[in-house]
């Protein structure tokens, strides 16, 4: 799967032996709603957030995993949350999360702005 503009910075989560990146990222949150049927976005509250189901931290742990780790499936994702991990994967998730939304998105109104498929280069201004 390519990444049309995947959202930085990522965020390091030691498991084990293994460090893995978390990066929030739109396309990864579709794919892992796809796989799970679960809105994993409008579906947190603040209800969700400070209590979440075991299941919204696997599936959003998937999917902060899935664009720096392509390899990994949902189950490998699944195993990595436990009795004794929710809680630290619950809040690296949530960093994360806030990173990738706290990094501002391109300014689609800058002149020099590269055109989305289906929209045409801004046209220059007479001066």
């Amino acid at each position: 799967m390519i990444r049309q503009n995947p959202i930085k910075p990522s965020t390091s989560w030691k498991a084990g032996d293994v460090t893995y990146e978390l990066l929030f990222d739109f396309d990864a949150v579709a794919h892992a709603e796809e796989l799970t049927n679960s809105p994993l976005l409008t579906g947190l509250d603040s209800k969700s957030i400070n209590t979440p189901k075991i299941s919204t931290i696997q599936n959003m742990l998937f999917a902060c995993l899935i664009p720096l780790q392509p390899k990994i499936t949902l189950a490998e994702a699944k195993a990595l949350v436990t009795r004794k991990t929710y809680r630290d994967v619950w809040s690296i998730v949530l960093n994360a999360w806030v990173a990738g939304l706290a990094e501002p998105e391109p300014d689609e109104d800058a002149p020099d702005a590269d055109p989305q498929p289906g929209q045409s280069a801004p046209m220059p201004v007479a001066g």
